[in-house]
């Protein structure tokens, strides 16, 4: 099992293979801390809405979040952006063009987040 600083890392480093070249230094893991930070976020909100618990205002920030994970990932060569709402499961599942996965159990050549 991993730590979530390894796979910020290992998010870091597939985006920056796609990163466009233009940007300040550190950019690119800025981006896959925040990406991993609000995949952790739909996790917990998947778990409340699970346990009945979910609000109107949790619905509208787990909109917010999924918008802003999309906008994020936008210039890093993803072909798809899956939200899963099973709490069992990855929060985000993405397919990048060149079918780098990771935490993939489905192999799906998906990248779980």
């Amino acid at each position: 099992m991993s730590s979530n600083l390894e796979d910020i890392a290992a998010l870091a480093s597939v985006l920056t293979g796609y990163a466009p070249a233009a940007g300040q230094p550190g950019w690119v893991g800025r981006v896959a801390v925040e990406i991993w930070r609000d995949a952790t976020s739909l996790h917990m909100l998947a778990e409340k809405e699970c346990n009945g618990e979910m609000t109107s205002w949790d619905e509208k920030r787990q909109k917010r979040i999924q918008d802003r994970i999309e906008s994020a990932l936008k210039p890093f060569g993803v072909v798809e952006i899956r939200f899963n709402g099973d709490p069992r499961g990855s929060a985000v599942k993405v397919k990048f063009k060149g079918g780098e996965s990771y935490g993939d159990w489905g192999g799906e050549g998906l990248w779980c987040l």
